[in-house]
């Protein structure tokens, strides 16, 4: 109850414990094979972000892996269908009791899963402008490594999703390109996790990415 009262009034919600460990290092380890290559080095692999295809079976992949997108240092995939491990999760994961019961508290009973994909904020990644998405979606992010202050994550405007000035809109809309980063974050909060928590947070709510340009890459799943 309080996870989903921090969610209504936040915005966004990170939920400690909700993965058993193990379950998500063997995710990470599973995708790490499929997509070893993420970063600016192999960058000419991966087609404009606009385009997707579909991978001929090598290295014993399935027909459904596609290579993935690369731009501006962040990686992401669909990855649904190219994995018995990653589907075998997914179908646990949707299954379960809990989470039954707090996506019908939140979204209701028709809801519907329309993205279900692999992201990774590399060092050299640029950082997503501040933003809204689709009022009627909710995002799940599920980190795969754990994410401090010090690393690149998702961040959010604490609140934002219940403001009604059009004015403040504009700000963390159109103008915040504008501005320079260290008068930006103060607006924001960085999304930090360990391994096994759950992130939950309404497209409503301005997010964007936090950039950190050390040398850990920050992999997440998104749905």
């Amino acid at each position: 109850e309080s996870d989903i009262s921090n969610l209504k009034r936040k915005g966004f919600v990170n939920i400690k414990n909700f993965f058993n460990k193990e379950d998500i290092s063997m995710l990470s380890s599973e995708l790490d094979k499929l997509y070893p290559d993420t970063n600016n080095k192999n960058k000419d692999i991966y087609k404009n972000i606009e385009t997707k295809k579909i991978s001929p079976n090598k290295n014993n992949r399935s027909d459904y892996l596609v290579d993935g997108n690369y731009h501006d240092g962040t990686f992401g995939a669909p990855i649904l269908g190219c994995s018995k491990i990653i589907d075998k999760f997914m179908q646990k994961f949707f299954n379960n009791e809990d989470f039954k019961k707090l996506r019908e508290i939140l979204v209701g009973n028709n809801s519907k899963i329309f993205t279900f994909s692999y992201r990774v904020l590399n060092p050299e990644a640029k950082r997503l402008m501040l933003h809204q998405d689709d009022f009627s979606v909710l995002t799940i992010q599920i980190p795969l490594n754990s994410i401090n202050e010090k690393d690149s994550s998702t961040c959010f405007v604490e609140g934002s999703h219940l403001s009604k000035f059009v004015l403040l809109d504009k700000l963390f809309g159109s103008i915040s390109k504008f501005l320079p980063k260290f008068l930006i974050a103060f607006c924001y909060k960085k999304y930090t996790a360990e391994i096994g928590d759950l992130g939950i947070f309404l497209n409503k709510t301005f997010h964007g990415t936090d950039v950190k340009k050390n040398q850990k890459s920050s992999k997440s799943i998104l749905i």
